[in-house]
């Protein structure tokens, strides 16, 4: 059985059968519903079911849901993302990184013919030995042969204990992807463009910054990086990006007070609303942990911030 489900405000329509969910059904057909995680964790895809008459009726995920008649859903839709392909490529591991013992940086070098185009900020699924995590590109689009990754060790983590005892430079692996929904917002504001990060979350942020920087981009940039210690503070873009560029402000929060820390502690969203009085033109781009996430994004609305500049991407604990 084919139901119509159809988005507004966009007012596209698309057909789903009762065998697949909402979220796959729509990026089949190249139609790309704000989502991340895919598995019901993050709530990302969060949409309303509507009325008629437009009142919400309730609340899905559409990732989760298998419709069994026509719909009209309030969720949003991205024609940025209706060109870029997912894709399965192989590809060899071109270098590997240990900037801290519990944090590796993996660059993977793609055959010509994989032609891998993505948004900065989306992410893709890595698959070794039978296992297949997701993470998020740090690299930009410019040379897309070669993908940078940032992968945290996870005690007892399928993935982390393999890639953190046995991987090597040429070692064969395989990719899928660009995936997800994380990616700058051109919009006509001119106010300040906010990042937040906890531990490898740094990873996407880094990508949209980067990309930003070579385009000129003149809004304020301000980033706020939060880890449990200061030696996680493992690329030192942030560093570089705040010596040549006068319109970046960067700030290394830790979580807790550590001897010899002289900077901020305490949480990276306390901050944001410490540094800067105005929320109502900015854009907020959060990439961490789920409690982050939620937290973040109530104070900082409940600050001022519009609901729908604030986007985010939940790093969810596989290993």
């Amino acid at each position: 059985m084919t139901n119509k489900i159809t988005l507004m405000p966009s007012g596209v329509v698309f057909e789903c059968g009762s065998e697949k969910t909402i979220l796959d059904a729509a990026i089949d057909q190249g139609i790309v519903l704000e989502h991340s995680c895919k598995n019901g964790s993050c709530n990302a895809c969060e949409a309303h079911i509507l009325s008629p008459q437009g009142e919400i009726l309730t609340t899905i995920l559409t990732c989760q849901v298998k419709p069994d008649c026509d719909m009209t859903l309030e969720a949003e839709y991205y024609p940025e993302l209706a060109n870029i392909k997912s894709k399965t490529a192989p590809c060899k591991v071109d270098s590997i990184e240990y900037p801290h013992e519990d944090i590796v940086i993996i660059t993977l070098r793609l055959p010509p013919t994989a032609n891998l185009i993505f948004l900065p900020g989306q992410y893709l699924d890595l698959k070794y030995q039978g296992i297949t995590r997701s993470y998020s590109i740090a690299s930009i689009p410019k040379n897309n042969s070669k993908i940078e990754l940032h992968l945290k060790r996870v005690e007892n983590g399928a993935m982390s204990s393999k890639v953190f005892s046995n991987l090597s430079a040429n070692q064969l692996m395989q990719l899928e992807g660009p995936k997800g929904t994380f990616f700058y917002r051109n919009n006509e504001s001119s106010g300040p463009i906010i990042f937040l990060a906890t531990g490898t979350g740094f990873a996407p942020i880094k990508s949209i910054v980067t990309d930003l920087l070579n385009n000129g981009v003149q809004r304020d940039i301000y980033i706020y990086w939060g880890n449990r210690k200061s030696s996680l503070f493992y690329d030192p873009s942030v560093e570089l990006w705040e010596s040549q560029h006068a319109n970046v402000k960067c700030n290394l929060v830790l979580s807790q007070p550590e001897e010899g820390w002289n900077g901020r502690y305490g949480y990276v969203q306390e901050f944001v609303i410490a540094d800067i009085g105005d929320l109502n033109t900015a854009s907020v781009y959060a990439c961490g942990s789920q409690s982050m996430i939620e937290s973040a994004k109530a104070l900082l609305i409940e600050k001022g911030l519009p609901t729908a500049n604030f986007y985010s991407d939940a790093f969810v604990v596989s290993g």
